[in-house]
């Protein structure tokens, strides 16, 4: 009797500390749909991210390419802000656009461009979270948000390689196509991804995992001024001007990014 009652008071305590567990992860918990992680905030004036890929992996592309990122906008504070930009900036727009993720202001969307090729999105909001993905397989260029299709077109175009860098929230050293808002979770990959990878992938973190990812930026690292690249292509982005802090740097803050579930989606 004693043992089954010395049970029973060790039986009562396990579950007390499991419920004080339980209570505890979820008091410290960021809710059901949200996870918690850091991304960089772009003042729509003069900041961006410069990321040196002349003679790097990002030359490799050719005939397919799929951009992905999360986005908040604050506001359009030009015609077309950008979110990734590659482009021969001396030889001007529409010519000298390689590929590029941007916001157009007229229509309130997203656009991707290829060589000057555009596609648009349909109306997004501000200050809202949303999740954004252009692809291209060699012949159709689509664009998704949130994981949704929401525009496709028919092109005959190669991928060129480019003798320009890199540049994220801006198209520096032109800064006029400033980026007003939040951008985290950016990925470019060699492939055309389809709907169904899009929505699997649309809250992962990308680690030196896949072949076709070319490039990964997560933004969780420690150190503000170096921006990791987590491919395994080592793409290391340096935030403003310098290595330094200066006014172009864009600050980077914890956020918390929203689950998106997946419904039946058609093949895309």
């Amino acid at each position: 009797m004693k043992n089954e009652n010395l049970r029973f008071k060790y039986t009562i305590i396990t579950i007390n500390i499991l419920l004080f567990l339980f209570i505890a992860c979820i008091k410290n918990s960021t809710g059901p749909n949200k996870s918690l992680n850091y991304a960089f905030k772009f003042d729509g004036i003069d900041d961006f991210i410069f990321v040196p890929v002349q003679s790097t992996p990002l030359d490799t592309i050719s005939t397919e390419i799929t951009i992905e990122c999360w986005i908040n906008v604050n506001s359009y504070p030009n015609i077309a802000p950008r979110i990734l930009d590659r482009t021969d900036s001396d030889r001007g727009a529409p010519y000298g656009d390689r590929y590029l993720l941007a916001l157009f202001e007229p229509d309130s969307c997203v656009v991707l461009n290829l060589n000057g090729w555009i596609i648009k999105s349909n109306p997004i909001s501000l200050n809202e979270w949303i999740h954004v993905a252009g692809t291209y397989d060699g012949r159709k260029m689509k664009i998704y948000v949130n994981g949704m299709l929401q525009n496709v077109i028919t092109i005959d175009t190669d991928l060129q390689v480019t003798e320009s860098d890199l540049i994220i929230g801006n198209n520096s050293p032109m800064n006029n196509r400033q980026f007003d808002g939040i951008i985290d979770e950016l990925h470019i990959w060699s492939k055309c991804k389809t709907a169904t990878e899009i929505y699997d992938d649309i809250n992962m973190k990308f680690e030196e995992s896949n072949p076709s990812l070319l490039a990964t930026w997560n933004f969780d690292e420690e150190d503000d001024q170096i921006i990791i690249d987590r491919s395994g292509n080592s793409l290391l982005g340096v935030n403003g001007i310098s290595t330094e802090l200066d006014s172009c740097d864009a600050m980077k803050i914890e956020v918390e990014l929203p689950i998106i579930y997946k419904p039946y989606i058609t093949s895309g």
